[in-house]
């Protein structure tokens, strides 16, 4: 088998912008910084949320006749785990908005 030098050659290319397609992105970062900001509430909301929802939650199970008992804190875990899982698109989608 031969081998075959290929050489790379690098391509500049330049992306020009006109005015509709700025103001179109102007809007675009607009929409996305407001999206992330609620996001970013929905994220404290969920976490406050995965307090209160436990302790509720968990007494409420545990009074229930022939059902299983859930503990709480199980509960709050679970909130606190969607929240992290949440707040990383959450904040790509807000630098997006920033840098745009």
């Amino acid at each position: 088998m031969e081998t075959q030098n290929i050489e790379k050659k690098e391509i500049d290319q330049v992306m020009e912008l006109d005015g509709s397609m700025m103001s179109i992105l102007n809007e675009t970062r607009k929409w996305t910084k407001f999206l992330s900001i609620l996001g970013f509430i929905g994220i404290g909301v969920m976490l406050i949320g995965g307090i209160f929802a436990g302790s509720y939650l968990g007494s409420m199970t545990s009074n229930i006749p022939g059902g299983t008992p859930v503990p709480g804190a199980l509960y709050s875990v679970i909130y606190v785990v969607m929240a992290i899982v949440y707040f990383f698109p959450v904040l790509f989608l807000f630098n997006f908005s920033n840098k745009m």
